[in-house]
């Protein structure tokens, strides 16, 4: 029984980890947007770069939330 409380607290751990990940990654994104946005003068390759690293983290954070929920639902 002590086993299975232990990998609960595991899960909730990392479930918890991945939030604050999460939070951090929303943050960047969030930033680069009003980066991009405040900066008219950027060229066309900075601009580029700017969108893909800005999806990319918004894809990451789609990943991290997958996974997170993956871990609520498995059995307790």
């Amino acid at each position: 029984m002590q086993r299975n409380q232990s990998g609960s607290d595991d899960r909730a751990r990392r479930a918890r980890a991945l939030r604050r990940v999460q939070f951090g990654l929303f943050a960047l994104v969030v930033g680069l947007v009003a980066f991009r946005l405040t900066n008219d003068d950027l060229a066309p390759a900075d601009e580029s770069a700017l969108f893909g690293l800005t999806a990319a983290a918004g894809l990451l954070i789609g990943v991290l939330e997958r996974y997170r929920a993956g871990l609520a639902k498995r059995p307790r």
